[in-house]
């Protein structure tokens, strides 16, 4: 983020299925998707539906929050879909303290992000893009030693014929 100029990203989805960069960030399965968002040299804060609670908690995302913490129904019943799109974004941006320039992240449907970006610029928040490779990206790319163990770990509880070999070495 540092080398990016960067000081918060953002990223969301309707599901984690399809989309790399919230099922990375997030680190378990969300059906109805969520938003992820990072400050630097903070935590991150993980926002679901209530529904979505437990699935996110089998995560690596610790301070978990809904979006009835953030009055999305009250929102989506005073404002226009759009509308209250982007004041429960700004209201998000703002409560964690995610301050600009920050970077909308995850697979979503190009107008209705352009429409939000439009939105939140308006309401005075500095939202950047990223020329690749983004953020994201170099983060899937490297690993931690936890990670590495985890794929190696999930690799031999399903051993093929051929990988047996290299699960039994592992584990002498």
């Amino acid at each position: 983020m540092e080398k990016k100029k960067v000081e918060s990203v953002l990223v969301f989805g309707d599901a984690t299925v399809g989309n790399p960069d919230l099922r990375y960030v997030v680190g378990a399965s969300l059906a109805r998707g969520g938003i992820y968002v990072k400050r630097k040299s903070h935590d991150p804060t993980l926002i679901v539906s209530n529904i979505d609670v437990g699935s996110a908690r089998l995560g690596r995302v610790r301070n978990i929050r809904t979006y009835s913490d953030y009055g999305l129904e009250r929102l989506s019943g005073r404002y226009d879909r759009d509308e209250a799109r982007a004041r429960f974004y700004e209201r998000i941006i703002r409560d964690t303290g995610a301050s600009g320039p920050i970077v909308l992240a995850g697979r979503n449907e190009t107008s209705n992000s352009l429409l939000l970006i439009d939105s939140l610029r308006k309401k005075g928040i500095k939202v950047v893009g990223e020329k690749t490779p983004t953020i994201l990206e170099v983060a899937r790319e490297t690993k931690e030693r936890s990670e590495i163990e985890k794929l190696r770990f999930d690799f031999c509880q399903k051993p093929r014929s051929w990988d047996q070999e290299s699960c039994s070495n592992r584990n002498r």
